[in-house]
């Protein structure tokens, strides 16, 4: 089963690290094994590192946003995405996402 991960770009706090660390260890062992992701840097890309340690399949949706081209170099660098799909606007990756997902962490 897929759970779906967004977050910002500024990266997790220490509680929100230890929270979403500890409620991915809970889902591993409960046939939740995909973490689908937006590949951002921040959140995105420390939530895959956690899940990619405890054996999730990591599959990412890098997007960008259409009228700020600067954003399209924005990915993470999380580099170990069993699967990564083609980039795709923000808002249609993040759907992507939420599409793919039973469980979504926000």
């Amino acid at each position: 089963m897929n759970i779906g991960f967004t977050g910002t770009r500024q990266g997790m706090t220490e509680a929100q690290f230890e929270q979403v660390s500890n409620f991915l260890k809970n889902f591993i062992s409960d046939s939740f094994t995909t973490l689908h992701h937006g590949q951002c840097i921040g959140s995105d890309c420390e939530a895959a590192e956690v899940a990619y340690e405890l054996g999730f399949t990591i599959i990412a949706h890098p997007g960008y946003l259409p009228k700020n081209p600067s954003w399209k170099g924005s990915r993470g660098s999380f580099d170990k995405n069993h699967t990564t799909f083609p980039e795709k606007p923000f808002l249609v990756r993040d759907q992507d996402i939420v599409d793919a997902s039973e469980i979504l962490i926000a």
